[in-house]
């Protein structure tokens, strides 16, 4: 594949991702509606995954060809960009406060989420060989990646029950709802969903595609799937914050991050794993060392939670380290010894 096609390929794939994960938004709330779903539902669920639907189509994409490095690093990545780039962006154009009520659940829903992944994927026959290599070869088994979901539902319904009770919550939902709702037909509705799957599906396949032709000249497998890919299925995060930002709706930029960060994890390498079922699920490349990737996920989080609380909004300070941390892994990752 020469380089022009597959710098075509990667443009294309972007551009249809962030068209479909954008209308499949439009499209799923309105049929919502029609169905008499509750609102409060609604922002819980199809609003609140639909940025990540770019990262769900690109994964499982990857997970069904059996390239792990992408399903993986591709979750991982974009877990990473999304608090240390785009949230580090967003406090550029206000403080960002959290919500009182789901903030600290959130946060520790995430953090769950980031354990349960790392039991999942710790290759304990390496024990013996230290520490560090216990994140080599392992596997997140389609078993495992069902478990995931099962984990992810918990956590909405548990958030469900919060917001209920919290009317600034619920009307937080109700504003995201109403900023995507479109007022037309069921059946154009439908139509909308029906391209913006197939959108997802071809952009999925002409990212990736693109991204390996272009960088696989130059950067390894696990550097393209955590970087290249991980940023370019985050568009939807970046521009949905920063606008958000901008608009001075702190809880919308935040809560943006945070969901697609959980859904990320449960929904996106929950049902990759289990799409990837022919290759036993998501097997990690054996060469590959995920410590760095991980240890920089769970410290970005961790410094969220130092930085941000409901009576604490994140500077501009931070957001300054949060984008001087993310200059320092992508340089570690291009310089590292076989990553």
């Amino acid at each position: 594949m020469s380089i022009l096609i597959s710098i075509c390929l990667f443009l294309l794939g972007g551009g249809l991702l962030y068209f479909g994960g954008t209308q499949i938004v439009e499209g799923s709330v309105r049929i919502a509606k029609k169905l008499n779903i509750p609102t409060i539902v609604i922002g819980l669920t199809v609003v609140a995954m639909g940025t990540s639907m770019p990262e769900l189509f690109v994964s499982m994409s990857a997970a069904i060809k059996g390239s792990s490095n992408i399903a993986l690093g591709n979750v991982v990545g974009s877990n990473i960009f999304n608090i240390v780039f785009v949230l580090g962006i967003s406090c550029f154009f206000m403080p960002l406060q959290a919500n009182k009520s789901s903030f600290n659940y959130s946060m520790i829903s995430m953090l769950g989420m980031y354990a349960l992944l790392l039991i999942m994927i710790s290759n304990r026959s390496n024990s013996s060989k230290g520490f560090l290599a216990i994140f080599q070869g392992g596997t997140i088994s389609s078993l495992e990646g069902l478990l995931l979901v099962i984990a992810l539902i918990i956590y909405i319904l548990l958030l469900k029950r919060i917001a209920g009770k919290n009317k600034e919550e619920a009307s937080i939902l109700e504003q995201q709802v109403a900023e995507v709702e479109k007022t037309e037909p069921t059946a154009i509705s439908i139509t909308r969903l029906v391209i913006s799957v197939i959108s997802l599906g071809f952009g999925s396949e002409f990212f990736i595609n693109g991204s390996v032709g272009i960088f696989s000249r130059f950067l390894s497998p696990h550097i393209i799937g955590v970087i290249i890919v991980a940023v370019g299925t985050s568009v939807p995060e970046l521009v949905t914050s920063i606008i958000a930002a901008s608009k001075k709706e702190a809880d919308i930029a935040v809560g943006n991050i945070i969901g697609s960060n959980i859904f990320n994890v449960g929904a996106v390498l929950g049902i990759s794993a289990m799409g990837g079922f022919k290759f036993g699920g998501i097997n990690l490349d054996p060469t590959n060392s995920y410590i760095i990737d991980l240890g920089v996920m769970i410290l970005s989080a961790l410094l969220l939670f130092v930085f941000m609380s409901p009576t604490r909004p994140l500077k501009k300070s931070a957001g300054i380290i949060f984008l001087a941390l993310y200059i320092v892994y992508v340089g570690i990752l291009i310089n590292a010894v076989n990553i």
